[in-house]
């Protein structure tokens, strides 16, 4: 009794609910349809069809999609792009389906069809059924799942699997299509399925094996879609369809002995011209991979070359040699590509032959090689999966995952400690700690990737040390932590070392854009660099200690902008000093001590100029302030930063694009979109407002907010402008671009940052 009292019944939705669930969600978020007719259309399709609520929900779903951005209505015509209610679904199911690679979506079809029945009704299957343990059925299932085309249930021994709605199988066309398109073949299959499990359940008993019209019916089954019992049955069908027909021939005994001498014999030659078959295929694949391994050293030989003139530097003979490099490296593909294709024929052939399969896992690690030299993630992705379903024992895997040993010490002997990095799921690196020492570091065991050491000790520098290991590397790592005094304040100590320079971006885009060298291990000796930009505080210092004449002629000053704004920097006769620039249409104009303020901006409002990075100097003037910092003993060796010298500072050792990682957004340091390019909100902000963007060295700003002058290391000394800055786009702020430019040019977006030698030697 308390049981039916407790029971709800759930009714279908009336019509007026079924309005309701279209429009209130909408309502809620101030979004309205564009007519009553809309709604209507969306609530008849749904109640015309029984279970047509899961195709209302996705047409909703995509009509949001569809809505432009900043748009209050949706509209009928995204209604009809999507092909109505029904169209959405299919363009949902479409959509899973175009995400899977070739072999997981051949998987994801044989799962879809075994989950009909011959009646076009859904069937619900185990993962022993559909062979879950397969790789490419278990990585198409989860996305199917993922996708919400299947739905996965616990059961007793496992999971069974069914498609999510009876919808799918009338309302996808591409499904639709599968199942008429094997219609006949089906109906075999789920035959062959019953007459498998009746099999089983009885013991596999001989009488329950099918006869030879049967078998023949089963020739119309692809036998990719069969299962490995499927498959067993109909060997072993076949064979006693065999024996039956010898049995009935009631020959004499010999001549059964003279058939089967004959069939063995048969037998023999058949496996002989599978065996020349197979060997065939493998001294093909042999030869075109001894051809590849030539061709190979051949293309390292070129990129080792290249990259040395890149570093001398004779640029126009590097791109010559690296030119050639990437010709004689695009054959590499193919003649791999031709290698597996050889010996994965061969295995399809005779899968019991260990040597191919093994030899198949060398050429993948191989090639794996090669595709991380080319920094080609998605390919390095797919070869590795492949690797783990040849390499049956492990080993070249192993040999891929090995990790290094490290040795770190330090002069004097300072507590460490150690830092992974490790990327988040937006491309940013964040730091793990590993480990913190009393002194030095030995033996430690650290897998493949990316790390940061920092040391202190008493009266000494801070100092941080980012390295990479390799796979097996046997790392030693030794550096000197500089007395506090032999530091200036506001500098930072970047010991001798090695880091990865250049850009791993498409040649064009490398070579056109970025002006850089393609990505490669370079060193550096030790050198200071300053924590942040120069500032107008820093420069209007300098300006005061210069006579008159020498002072005007140092002044930032642009009446026409180099690529656009203007720039007065003045001092009144009291001392007091006036800064007026217009970076875009917006003017802005601060005495000493008063804030700039950007109209339209919601973060960082309001600025002191004089924490602003020094603008509008050339590299002349921008040379003569280091000079002075030098003379004055202020910074002794203070120079501009060479290329080297400024990418190692900027990104550390890993090679990543930006200061903080491989990905950047606006609000992690300034550049054109940080503040949505508003007239009112372009400019500069103050020194280490982006704290986010830090490099691993523990330098600001070297993404964004102003150009800083450097000497390029690949032009031969000439001026270079790094970093990017508030009036240029994201690509620009990569600390792989560079600008080559006049010493004379100056603008309202270019600054600079100082580096100094070392004053004691490493």
């Amino acid at each position: 009794d308390n049981i039916s009292r407790a029971l709800f019944f759930l009714r279908p939705l009336s019509e007026d609910k079924v309005r309701e669930a279209i429009v209130g969600p909408a309502e809620a978020k101030g979004v309205s349809f564009e007519n009553e007719a809309l709604v209507d259309e969306l609530a008849a399709s749904t109640l015309e069809a029984h279970g047509a609520l899961p195709l209302l929900q996705f047409a909703l779903a995509e009509l949001w999609e569809a809505k432009p951005a900043g748009s209050k209505t949706i509209s009928k015509a995204s209604l009809d792009r999507l092909g109505g209610v029904s169209g959405a679904l299919a363009r949902h199911a479409d959509h899973v389906m175009g995400q899977l690679t070739p072999e997981h979506k051949a998987a994801a079809r044989r799962v879809l069809l075994q989950l009909v029945t011959a009646e076009g009704t859904r069937a619900r299957k185990t993962g022993d059924e559909i062979e879950i343990e397969k790789k490419a059925v278990r990585r198409a299932v989860d996305e199917l799942v993922r996708g919400r085309l299947l739905v996965a249930r616990d059961i007793s021994g496992g999971a069974s699997y069914e498609i999510a709605h009876e919808t799918l199988t009338t309302g996808w066309p591409t499904l639709a299509r599968w199942l008429s398109e094997d219609a006949g073949a089906r109906l075999v299959h789920e035959r062959l399925r019953h007459a498998v499990k009746e099999w089983e359940r009885l013991g596999n008993l001989p009488d329950l094996l099918w006869g030879p019209r049967q078998i023949a019916e089963a020739e119309a089954v692809d036998r990719q879609a069969l299962t490995d019992k499927e498959k067993r049955f109909l060997i072993r069908s076949s064979r006693a369809a065999l024996r039956r027909k010898l049995a009935r021939a009631a020959v004499p005994v010999a001549v059964i002995l003279v058939a089967a001498v004959i069939y063995g014999i048969l037998s023999i030659q058949a496996q002989m011209r599978l065996d020349e078959k197979v060997r065939g295929h493998v001294e093909r694949a042999t030869q075109d991979l001894k051809t590849a391994r030539t061709m190979n050293l051949e293309a390292h030989l070129l990129r080792d070359e290249a990259l040395s003139l890149f570093d001398e530097p004779h640029l126009e003979q590097a791109e010559e040699r690296w030119a050639k490099f990437l010709k004689l490296e695009n054959k590499l593909a193919p003649l791999y590509g031709s290698v597996a294709r050889q010996l994965e024929t061969a295995l399809l052939l005779d899968r019991q032959r260990d040597d191919v399969r093994g030899m198949f896992a060398d050429v993948l690690y191989e090639r794996a090689l090669l595709a991380e030299e080319r920094h080609s993630r998605a390919e390095l992705a797919e070869l590795l999966e492949r690797l783990t379903l040849y390499d049956q024992d492990g080993s070249r895997r192993a040999k891929w995952d090995a990790p290094g040993t490290l040795e770190l010490a330090t002069t004097p002997s300072a507590p460490i400690e150690l830092f992974a990095y490790e990327k988040d799921d937006k491309g940013l690196r964040r730091l793990k700690e590993l480990l913190s020492s009393q002194g030095p570091a030995k033996d430690i065991e650290l897998p493949p990737g990316s790390y940061l050491a920092i040391t202190q000790v008493k009266d000494h520098a801070v100092v941080r040390y980012p390295f990479t290991v390799q796979r097996g590397e046997d790392l030693k790592i030794a550096f000197d932590i500089p007395p506090l005094q032999d530091i200036p304040e506001g500098y930072v100590y970047v010991p001798p070392g090695s880091f990865s320079f250049g850009s791993a971006a498409e040649d064009g885009q490398r070579r056109d854009f970025f002006h850089a060298a393609p990505l490669h291990e370079v060193t550096t000796g030790a050198y200071l660099i300053s924590i942040h930009e120069t500032t107008f505080s820093d420069w209007i210092a300098y300006l005061e200690e210069l006579p008159d004449g020498k002072r005007k002629e140092m002044t930032p000053r642009i009446e026409r902008g180099g690529f656009q704004g203007t720039l007065d920097l003045t001092r009144d006769p009291e001392g007091i000093w006036t800064l007026s620039f217009q970076p875009t249409t917006q003017r802005y104009v601060a005495v000493q001590s008063q804030k700039v303020v950007f109209p339209t901006r919601e973060k960082n409002k309001e600025q002191r100029w004089e924490r602003f990075p020094v603008f509008g100097i050339t590299a002349d003037q921008a040379r003569a302030y280091a000079a002075w910092l030098d003379r004055t003993s202020k910074v002794p060796g203070a120079r501009l930063c060479s290329g080297h010298e400024w990418e190692r500072a900027a990104r550390g050792s890993d090679g990543r694009e930006f200061p903080h990682g491989d990905a950047m957004r606006p609000a992690d340091a300034n550049y054109d979109d940080t503040y949505g390019k508003k007239p009112g909100s372009i400019g500069p902000d103050e020194v280490g407002s982006h704290p986010i963007s830090m490099s691993p060295f523990g330098v600001h700003d070297m993404a964004g907010n102003v150009w800083e002058w450097t000497t390029s290391v690949l032009d031969d000394g000439e001026i270079a402008a790094r970093g990017g800055s508030y009036l240029f786009g994201l690509n620009s702020s990569r600390v792989t671009d560079r600008e080559i430019t006049e010493p004379s040019f100056r603008d309202v977006s270019v600054g600079l940052r100082i580096c100094a030698d070392f004053p004691q030697a490493p």
